[in-house]
């Protein structure tokens, strides 16, 4: 394959169909679910006000410098305050792969739904880590939309469609 011939990165598929690689001594675990949709809902979700409201919203607060649709290259996380230490390691890796690769500065777009759980202990320090975070990767990067993040109490179904509409990689944790 690819990552061995290219990279050295050997992996193994279990029965459950989940990939697991060994990347610089990190355990890596790629699990794709190919869930059922009810194909017919979710197109009448796509045609509610609600909806449409939120993809234009979204487009608009995303667009790339060029301001050109096609030139926009989105990641969706959705994440939850309980595990911050997940999203500041997806916080690095942004800033990693905008050091690395300063030709997707202005291509793509980072977006982050994130639950705060009314249970939450420390919703206050969680925030205001996130939004540390976000300014310091904006400034560095001279970009307000490099990222863009929405604290909620729940997922709403016709916004997070809304994304995956637009979206050309989506991240969602297993735990969530």
């Amino acid at each position: 394959t690819i990552l061995k011939r290219f990279f050295g990165i050997f992996f193994e598929i279990t029965k459950q169909g989940i990939i697991l690689l060994n990347y610089l001594g990190r355990n890596i675990l790629i699990h794709i679910k190919h869930g059922q949709t009810d194909l017919e809902f979710l197109q009448e979700k796509a045609k509610t006000q609600r909806f449409i409201a939120y993809k234009e919203e979204y487009i608009n607060k995303l667009m790339p410098p060029s301001n050109k649709l096609s030139d926009l290259f989105m990641v969706i996380s959705l994440d939850h305050t309980l595990l911050i230490h997940n999203i500041g390691i997806k916080f690095r890796a942004i800033d990693l792969l905008c050091e690395r690769y300063p030709q997707v500065v202005n291509n793509v777009s980072f977006v982050f739904l994130i639950k705060c759980f009314e249970g939450s202990k420390q919703p206050f320090e969680q925030t205001a880590f996130i939004e540390k975070e976000v300014k310091r990767i904006r400034e560095k990067y001279k970009r307000e939309n490099i990222i863009h993040y929405e604290i909620v109490q729940r997922f709403e179904l016709e916004k997070r469609l809304a994304l995956f509409s637009i979206a050309n990689i989506f991240l969602y944790p297993l735990n969530l």
